[in-house]
């Protein structure tokens, strides 16, 4: 191998693909994207689909242009967004894609949360069958029995992604985990709170390190090398993780700001009574999740209108908070019982003394608005690892200058922002390098990883958002309160 071969990585996230080319010493040789466009989250539009089968043009186009521009390739991975379902007719051919947004099976997954919660909590580390797989089973079961007299296997996006890449049909362990369908301590499928049609069905789980090979058909369309090491699919927000560990940083929280807002804390061990949600950590031990939502549809609305992107002109230095402005994204502080609703908007209590605020005080509103819940979800969580350890900040808003600083002063901590870097790709091409035998997990964090740029909070800072802190936090349980009353 020399140090040019590349590592290929696929990120199927909410509003779009992209693939990068990363060398031996984590040199980005190659990035292309296709962006996709998403619809927001409402309560009034409950069936989404995936566009399955323009993701697959998307990551086939991307595939072939990176391909085009390096020499050896020496492998790839892949990662999606979370809580998908695929199923497949005996041909292969897709008979039901649905996403994270997909809410038509509202009822049928608090019924089984209802029947099942304690359990699911306890063996899958999620009760969330209202976008999960359980829910989404047993609505299929009711409403759609024409789907599921065909159905023939079940899988993830990026379980079907390899599958059509690879043939093979095995569902990565950390993937079978999100379904929320699986008892992570036990590693066997929750057949008790699935519909008895599926349990044939279920797919077989393969582990961190296994490999699938790209077959001579799509190696010859894609411009790739035939038998090519593919690693097992993998969450985005898992690869996110993966992509951002470095040897140099401890084992701190990583933040995945984008189209929602994730934040997934390194935990050794599983524990069954935990209130938040838990996965399979790649490359072993466990992940404590909490979720604060969708975020992008609330900052699509406020920034609508404007040209650019409304977060590159916020300021780490003018605080809105300060001046008694809050915008709100939609973001909350997780309850693990509950999905939530959201509300977005801009709350001043406080006269516009200065005359209506400028889009330069909404973009900082905004930023403030996410570093708010981030700090709300931290809290949430059972005691990390290592503590002061720098918060790894990821994910669309990363890009935004002011997004770093202004998160190390809310939380008081230093945070590793990864500033513009296709993160989560990254951590796919570290999973594709392990399954090539090149390099371990861990080997791949400290040799691939990319250099983060280290904030380090301003004392004075950090002591003013303690105050606006405790005043978003009075504001988010009164919105949420209003908008279950109002609705």
């Amino acid at each position: 191998m020399t140090s040019a071969a590349a590592h290929l990585g696929v990120d199927i996230g909410s509003s779009g693909t992209r693939v990068v080319a990363l060398d031996s010493t984590g040199k980005i040789r190659a990035v292309a994207r296709r962006a996709r466009p998403r619809k927001p989250m409402v309560i009034t539009d409950l069936e989404r689909h995936l566009d399955i089968e323009r993701i697959w043009s998307e990551v086939e186009s991307c595939l072939a242009e990176v391909a085009a521009q390096c020499g050896e390739v020496r492998s790839l991975g892949v990662c999606a967004l979370r809580q998908t379902l695929v199923l497949l007719d005996d041909e292969d051919a897709v008979l039901f894609a649905s996403g994270n947004d997909d809410l038509r099976a509202s009822l049928y997954g608090a019924a089984v949360d209802a029947a099942h919660g304690d359990a699911l909590m306890r063996q899958a580390g999620r009760a969330l069958s209202v976008i999960c797989w359980p829910g989404k089973l047993a609505w299929l079961a009711a409403e759609a029995p024409e789907v599921t007299a065909e159905a023939r296997a079940l899988t993830t996006l990026e379980g079907w992604i390899v599958r059509r890449l690879t043939g093979a049909e095995s569902l990565g362990s950390v993937s079978a985990g999100e379904t929320g369908a699986r008892s992570i301590p036990g590693q066997r499928w929750l057949e008790s709170v699935l519909p008895e049609w599926t349990r044939s069905l279920l797919p077989p789980v393969a582990g961190d390190a296994a490999t699938a090979r790209l077959s001579a058909g799509r190696a010859r369309h894609l411009g790739l090398p035939k038998g090519l090491p593919v690693a097992m699919g993998v969450p985005d927000t898992h690869s996110a993780e993966l992509g951002s560990r470095r040897s140099d940083l401890s084992d701190g929280d990583c933040v995945t700001a984008g189209w929602s807002l994730t934040t997934l804390r390194p935990q050794a061990a599983w524990d069954a009574e935990a209130a938040a949600w838990r996965g399979r950590r790649l490359g072993g031990g466990c992940l404590a999740e909490s979720n604060a939502g969708d975020v992008a549809s609330g900052y699509a609305w406020l920034g609508q209108g404007g040209e650019g992107e409304l977060t590159d002109l916020a300021s780490p230095t003018d605080s809105a908070a300060e001046r008694g402005i809050f915008a709100t994204t939609g973001a909350r502080v997780m309850d693990a019982a509950t999905a939530g609703l959201g509300a977005a908007g801009v709350v001043s209590p406080l006269p516009f003394a200065d005359g209506v605020p400028t889009r330069e005080l909404l973009a900082t509103a905004v930023l403030e608005d996410i570093a708010f819940a981030v700090r709300g979800n931290r809290e949430r969580l059972p005691p990390p690892i290592v503590d002061d350890a720098p918060v790894r900040l990821t994910g669309g808003f990363a890009a935004a200058s002011a997004a770093g600083p202004i998160l190390a002063n809310v939380l008081g901590t230093p945070v590793a922002a990864f500033p513009g870097l296709p993160v989560a790709a990254i951590g796919a091409a570290m999973c594709g390098a392990a399954a090539a035998g090149d390099l371990t997990l861990d080997e791949a964090a400290a040799q691939l990883a990319p250099a983060p740029r280290l904030h380090q909070p301003d004392p004075s800072s950090a002591r003013a958002y303690d105050g606006h802190y405790a005043c978003w936090m009075d504001l988010r349980s009164r919105l949420e309160a209003f908008v279950q009353e109002t609705l």
